[in-house]
Protein backbone atom coordinates (compact mmCIF):
# COMPACT_ATOMS: atom_id res chain seq x y z
CA UNK A 1 0.00 0.00 0.00
CA UNK A 2 1.43 3.23 -0.33
CA UNK A 3 2.25 6.08 1.68
CA UNK A 4 -0.60 8.12 2.46
CA UNK A 5 1.64 11.41 2.58
CA UNK A 6 0.14 14.77 3.87
CA UNK A 7 0.77 18.46 1.83
CA UNK A 8 3.56 19.23 4.33
CA UNK A 9 4.66 15.74 3.80
CA UNK A 10 4.94 16.49 -0.12
CA UNK A 11 6.79 19.54 1.05
CA UNK A 12 9.25 18.09 3.27
CA UNK A 13 10.12 15.44 0.68
CA UNK A 14 10.68 18.35 -2.21
CA UNK A 15 12.73 19.94 -0.40
CA UNK A 16 14.65 17.09 0.25
CA UNK A 17 15.10 16.32 -3.37
CA UNK A 18 15.93 19.80 -4.25
CA UNK A 19 18.08 20.38 -1.01
CA UNK A 20 20.16 16.61 -2.37
CA UNK A 21 20.84 18.32 -5.75
CA UNK A 22 21.99 21.52 -4.27
CA UNK A 23 19.56 23.46 -3.77
CA UNK A 24 19.76 26.15 -0.48
CA UNK A 25 16.95 28.44 -1.18
CA UNK A 26 13.78 27.49 0.27
CA UNK A 27 12.42 31.22 1.91
CA UNK A 28 8.96 31.83 2.73
CA UNK A 29 7.56 28.27 3.36
CA UNK A 30 4.44 27.01 5.11
CA UNK A 31 6.03 24.08 7.20
CA UNK A 32 3.55 24.28 10.38
CA UNK A 33 3.77 20.96 11.91
CA UNK A 34 6.25 19.67 9.37
CA UNK A 35 8.50 16.40 10.63
CA UNK A 36 11.73 17.52 10.19
CA UNK A 37 13.26 15.32 12.68
CA UNK A 38 17.25 14.40 12.06
CA UNK A 39 17.51 15.97 8.93
CA UNK A 40 20.54 17.49 8.08
CA UNK A 41 19.76 20.89 6.35
CA UNK A 42 22.80 23.04 7.40
CA UNK A 43 23.45 26.19 5.07
CA UNK A 44 19.79 26.16 4.31
CA UNK A 45 18.20 28.88 3.44
CA UNK A 46 14.97 29.03 5.18
CA UNK A 47 14.34 32.75 5.86
CA UNK A 48 10.56 33.64 6.94
CA UNK A 49 9.33 30.30 7.28
CA UNK A 50 6.04 29.44 9.70
CA UNK A 51 7.62 26.06 11.58
CA UNK A 52 4.78 26.24 13.99
CA UNK A 53 4.53 23.10 15.84
CA UNK A 54 7.55 21.36 13.45
CA UNK A 55 9.77 18.57 14.63
CA UNK A 56 12.85 19.71 15.09
CA UNK A 57 14.45 16.96 17.47
CA UNK A 58 18.31 16.65 16.25
CA UNK A 59 18.01 18.69 13.17
CA UNK A 60 21.64 20.00 11.72
CA UNK A 61 20.64 23.72 11.00
CA UNK A 62 24.22 24.77 11.39
CA UNK A 63 24.81 28.18 9.28
CA UNK A 64 21.55 28.10 8.43
CA UNK A 65 19.82 31.40 7.14
CA UNK A 66 16.41 31.39 9.52
CA UNK A 67 15.77 35.18 9.66
CA UNK A 68 12.25 36.10 10.69
CA UNK A 69 11.48 32.15 11.27
CA UNK A 70 8.05 31.56 13.15
CA UNK A 71 9.37 28.62 15.74
CA UNK A 72 6.63 29.03 17.65
CA UNK A 73 5.36 25.76 19.94
CA UNK A 74 8.09 23.94 17.97
CA UNK A 75 10.03 21.22 19.78
CA UNK A 76 13.61 21.91 19.84
CA UNK A 77 15.32 19.51 21.17
CA UNK A 78 18.27 18.64 20.32
CA UNK A 79 18.36 20.66 17.11
CA UNK A 80 21.76 22.65 16.37
CA UNK A 81 21.52 26.06 14.91
CA UNK A 82 25.25 26.99 15.91
CA UNK A 83 26.43 30.04 13.54
CA UNK A 84 22.90 30.11 12.23
CA UNK A 85 20.98 33.78 11.78
CA UNK A 86 18.06 33.69 13.96
CA UNK A 87 17.23 37.50 13.93
CA UNK A 88 14.11 38.62 14.40
CA UNK A 89 12.44 34.99 15.13
CA UNK A 90 9.67 33.98 16.96
CA UNK A 91 10.73 31.18 19.23
CA UNK A 92 7.86 31.68 21.89
CA UNK A 93 6.72 28.44 23.61
CA UNK A 94 9.00 26.63 22.23
CA UNK A 95 9.06 22.76 24.18
CA UNK A 96 12.96 22.83 23.86
CA UNK A 97 15.91 24.75 22.73
CA UNK A 98 18.92 23.87 21.03
CA UNK A 99 22.72 23.81 20.49
CA UNK A 100 23.70 27.62 19.32
CA UNK A 101 26.95 28.55 19.59
CA UNK A 102 27.65 31.99 18.02
CA UNK A 103 24.20 32.38 16.61
CA UNK A 104 22.33 35.46 15.83
CA UNK A 105 19.44 35.34 17.85
CA UNK A 106 19.10 39.75 17.97
CA UNK A 107 15.62 40.26 18.52
CA UNK A 108 14.11 37.10 18.79
CA UNK A 109 11.12 36.42 20.94
CA UNK A 110 12.37 34.01 23.05
CA UNK A 111 9.30 34.43 25.88
CA UNK A 112 7.50 31.47 27.46
CA UNK A 113 10.35 29.09 26.35
CA UNK A 114 12.36 26.62 27.49
CA UNK A 115 16.13 26.56 27.38
CA UNK A 116 17.35 23.14 28.55
CA UNK A 117 20.91 21.79 29.11
CA UNK A 118 21.46 24.45 25.95
CA UNK A 119 25.11 25.19 24.64
CA UNK A 120 24.96 29.27 23.36
CA UNK A 121 28.11 30.00 23.62
CA UNK A 122 29.26 33.57 22.11
CA UNK A 123 25.73 33.82 20.54
CA UNK A 124 24.08 37.40 19.78
CA UNK A 125 21.27 37.63 22.19
CA UNK A 126 21.33 41.42 22.27
CA UNK A 127 17.50 42.85 22.51
CA UNK A 128 15.55 39.39 22.63
CA UNK A 129 12.55 38.99 24.23
CA UNK A 130 13.17 35.86 27.01
CA UNK A 131 10.96 37.01 29.81
CA UNK A 132 8.86 34.25 31.92
CA UNK A 133 11.17 31.71 30.07
CA UNK A 134 12.97 28.29 31.92
CA UNK A 135 17.25 28.65 31.36
CA UNK A 136 18.13 25.76 33.06
CA UNK A 137 21.96 24.13 32.47
CA UNK A 138 22.62 26.39 29.92
CA UNK A 139 25.59 27.52 29.05
CA UNK A 140 25.74 31.46 27.96
CA UNK A 141 29.88 32.28 28.29
CA UNK A 142 30.75 35.60 25.97
CA UNK A 143 27.27 35.72 24.76
CA UNK A 144 25.85 39.44 23.79
CA UNK A 145 22.77 39.67 25.80
CA UNK A 146 22.46 43.85 25.75
CA UNK A 147 19.33 45.09 25.90
CA UNK A 148 17.64 41.68 26.49
CA UNK A 149 14.88 41.10 28.68
CA UNK A 150 14.97 38.47 31.67
CA UNK A 151 12.39 39.65 33.33
CA UNK A 152 9.99 37.12 35.30
CA UNK A 153 12.55 34.50 34.05
CA UNK A 154 13.85 31.62 35.71
CA UNK A 155 17.85 30.49 35.83
CA UNK A 156 19.12 27.61 37.22
CA UNK A 157 22.69 26.26 36.47
CA UNK A 158 23.47 29.04 33.71
CA UNK A 159 27.00 30.13 32.75
CA UNK A 160 27.35 33.64 31.92
CA UNK A 161 31.09 33.93 32.10
CA UNK A 162 32.24 36.98 29.82
CA UNK A 163 28.54 37.52 29.01
CA UNK A 164 27.76 41.59 27.88
CA UNK A 165 24.81 42.55 30.20
CA UNK A 166 24.43 45.84 29.23
CA UNK A 167 21.14 47.58 30.03
CA UNK A 168 19.63 43.87 30.08
CA UNK A 169 16.49 43.50 32.44
CA UNK A 170 16.48 40.92 35.40
CA UNK A 171 13.38 42.64 36.93
CA UNK A 172 11.23 39.53 39.26
CA UNK A 173 14.02 36.88 37.65
CA UNK A 174 14.30 33.95 39.93
CA UNK A 175 17.94 33.22 40.39
CA UNK A 176 18.67 29.86 41.64
CA UNK A 177 22.27 29.09 40.66
CA UNK A 178 24.34 31.71 37.72
CA UNK A 179 28.18 31.71 36.97
CA UNK A 180 29.25 35.89 36.85
CA UNK A 181 32.82 35.17 36.50
CA UNK A 182 34.22 38.29 34.11
CA UNK A 183 30.44 39.46 33.04
CA UNK A 184 30.29 42.78 32.13
CA UNK A 185 27.24 44.77 34.03
CA UNK A 186 26.22 48.31 32.54
CA UNK A 187 23.16 49.66 33.41
CA UNK A 188 21.90 45.88 34.34
CA UNK A 189 18.78 45.84 35.90
CA UNK A 190 18.92 43.45 38.31
CA UNK A 191 15.70 41.30 39.94
CA UNK A 192 14.86 43.58 42.89
CA UNK A 193 15.36 46.36 40.21
CA UNK A 194 18.57 48.38 41.41
CA UNK A 195 20.84 49.38 38.27
CA UNK A 196 23.86 47.25 38.77
CA UNK A 197 27.52 48.85 37.20
CA UNK A 198 30.62 47.23 37.21
CA UNK A 199 31.34 43.45 38.71
CA UNK A 200 28.90 41.44 40.51
CA UNK A 201 29.07 38.13 42.29
CA UNK A 202 25.55 37.48 42.56
CA UNK A 203 22.62 38.69 40.89
CA UNK A 204 20.34 37.30 43.49
CA UNK A 205 21.42 40.17 45.63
Amino acid sequence: MAKNFSKVDRKVEEILRRYSEGERDFSNLDLQYADLNSLDLSGINLSNPDLTGANLMFTNLTRANLRHANFRKADMACCDVSFADLSGTNLRNIEEMCAGANANFSGADLSDSILDQCTLSNANLSGVNMSRSRIMQTILDGADLTNANLSNTFLNEVWLWNANLTNTNFKDAEIRDVRLEGAIFVNTIMPDGRLQNGWCEQLNV
